[in-house]
């Protein structure tokens, strides 16, 4: 029992990346303040918890090691890029899961990189919600750089996964985003 750790300290992530690095850990199961993952439970709700990256390696080895786990939701928690990267371990190497919420975490290009290696692995997964995460480099103000390196990682995934629905939605995916952006910059003389 776990229950007395803060799910954003170093302990928890301690925990998470010894499981994720150890042959031997059996540990599937865990309960902590913000969760409780037995072996009855097959949906993991973690939504607006604000665990941010921290936590991630704990996760990511409890999708490894817990075979009834199908559904995990980590919407609006603040993971971003580096919690991504980390959470991919964990999809590449889970046995049972379908669905993924990941939708508003910041996880911009490089996380969407790391998402799709696991996506591409993690031949159970069914749907995943990407949503709002700013995977072309453009925030919500048309801000940023774009780029595609993501979401090209993701298509060649998906060409060898069993996705049956993805939501992208958010992402400022569309080419007319980046010619509003090059506009904006040279109507400020920032071209």
């Amino acid at each position: 029992d776990a229950s007395r750790n803060d799910p954003r300290g170093d302990g928890l992530r301690a925990l998470g990346n010894a499981m994720l690095t150890s042959k031997a850990s059996r540990l599937a199961f865990v309960r902590l303040d913000v969760l409780e993952l037995s072996e009855e439970v097959a949906e993991l709700h973690l939504r607006e918890r604000m665990l941010i990256a921290g936590v991630a390696p704990l996760i990511a080895a409890l999708m490894m090691r817990n075979s009834v786990l199908t559904k995990v939701d980590l919407r609006s928690n603040g993971l971003g890029p580096t919690g991504a990267e980390v959470l991919a371990k964990g999809v590449a190497g889970s046995r049972s899961l379908a669905e993924l919420n990941l939708a508003h975490n910041f996880i911009k290009a490089d996380g969407l990189k790391a998402i799709a290696h696991g996506v591409g692995l993690c031949k159970q997964l069914t749907a995943i919600d990407l949503s709002d995460n700013q995977v072309c480099g453009i925030d919500a103000e048309g801000l940023g750089r774009h780029t595609i390196v993501g979401v090209k990682a993701l298509a060649n995934a998906l060409a060898r996964s069993s996705m049956v629905a993805i939501n992208l939605s958010g992402n400022r995916l569309e080419v007319d985003g980046a010619k509003a952006r090059w506009q904006r910059r040279r109507a400020c003389g920032r071209a």
